[in-house]
């Protein structure tokens, strides 16, 4: 019985350091990506996927912030504040703001724009979208956006200003 039990185990070892030995880097992970000395993955097999191994991201997170048009259907709009504004080319203006929670219960409703000789006021309006669920305890995800207003004349030297402040 000690004499089988002793062949069995010296196969299996056997067979371990031979596929070890068969792998350029000395590892039994023969489909998965090996590792130069910088730490960089390198090899990266097709059989990736199969083997339950991820690829390496190529990307990091998004820059820019996402595009938002004005939703005629959100109902219980409240103002928020905006983060920043730019002029764009003649009469625009993008103005920049950061909702958190559901997507559904920040949606844009609308832009009011006060215009005056010498400033424009700005009040960016979020709302949800009709039936939303969003009473409760909402998602700890914030999200940029970007919206285009088209002012009367070109912003110039006039001040813009924050109708939610």
């Amino acid at each position: 019985m000690m004499r089988t039990l002793r062949t069995g185990v010296t196969f299996g070892l056997l067979l371990t350091a031979s596929a070890c030995a068969s792998h350029p880097s000395g590892s039994a992970n023969a489909g998965g990506p090996s590792t130069s000395s910088g730490g960089n993955v390198t090899g990266q097999s097709t059989s990736a996927a199969s083997s339950g191994i991820l690829p390496m991201p190529t990307a990091g997170p998004p820059t820019e912030p996402n595009q938002a048009r004005p939703h005629s259907e959100a109902v219980n709009l409240r103002p928020i504040k905006w983060t920043k504004y730019e002029a764009g080319p003649g009469a625009q203006l993008q103005v920049h703001y950061t909702v958190g929670g559901l997507s559904q219960c920040n949606l844009l409703g609308r832009v009011d724009v006060v215009e005056t000789a010498t400033a424009v006021t700005v009040t960016v309006q979020v709302g949800q979208a009709p039936g939303a669920d969003c009473g409760g305890v909402q998602p700890n995800i914030a999200a940029s956006y970007v919206t285009t207003v088209t002012l009367r004349q070109p912003l110039g030297t006039r001040t813009v200003a924050d109708g939610a402040s």
